[in-house]
């Protein structure tokens, strides 16, 4: 079974006279011809760059604004509706089945071809993107980068519409100028607070 954690927003803005806030708009609707629900996988690189990941990739491991590294994995995806979609990333250890999960609610942002994306390069936000958080690693049989794990993704939108995708890839340490500290959080036996040492290859 996989197991999500739910972050508080904190507390509701405050009301004002001219009473609380609209909620966020998404004017794209239905994306498709009505066909087959169909779905891909896609990562963010460091760089904003929106690329494809298919079976056997390689998948970038980024220092996020909010520590540690994880992947920021979305969809592109067409036949179905993009306001409010459900998204869940995980990644597994095969060996172990211990597996590191996120999930969030997106809307997918139309490309004009019947399709609808997480986001598209260099103006993609992170937030609408599945974070899965990998390390420090503290949950893994092996070290992060350099090893192939199960990558799954699922959507649901509010149609009722789920589609999902596995594949295996292998996370690597993506950021030279964040090496050293990549390979250090994301070694097998990683406990936390230890002292990373020089920069090094996987």
């Amino acid at each position: 079974m996989i197991a999500m954690t739910a972050c508080s927003n904190g507390p509701p803005a405050a009301v004002t006279d001219a009473g609380p806030p609209p909620p966020p708009t998404c004017a794209a609707g239905f994306l498709g011809d009505g066909g087959l629900p169909t779905m891909e996988i896609n990562t963010l690189g460091p760089d904003g760059a929106v690329t494809a990941v298919a079976q056997g990739d390689t998948l970038p491991l980024v220092f996020p604004l909010q520590g540690g590294f994880v992947s920021f994995v979305g969809v592109r995806a067409t036949n179905v509706e993009s306001c409010g979609v459900q998204i869940t990333g995980a990644l597994r250890d095969l060996s172990t089945q211990e597996v590191r999960v996120d999930s969030r609610t997106i809307n997918l942002q139309p490309t004009g071809d019947g399709w609808g994306v997480s986001g598209v390069s260099a103006m993609a936000s992170a937030a609408n993107f599945s974070n899965i958080p990998l390390c420090p690693n503290e949950w893994s049989s092996m070290s992060i980068y350099g090893n192939v794990y199960g990558l799954e993704v699922t959507i649901e939108d509010t149609r009722g519409h789920t589609l999902t995708r596995k594949i295996h890839v292998t996370p690597q340490c993506s950021q030279a100028s964040l090496l050293s500290e990549c390979l250090c959080n994301c070694q097998k036996g990683y406990v936390l607070g230890q002292a990373c040492g020089t920069q090094g290859d996987p």
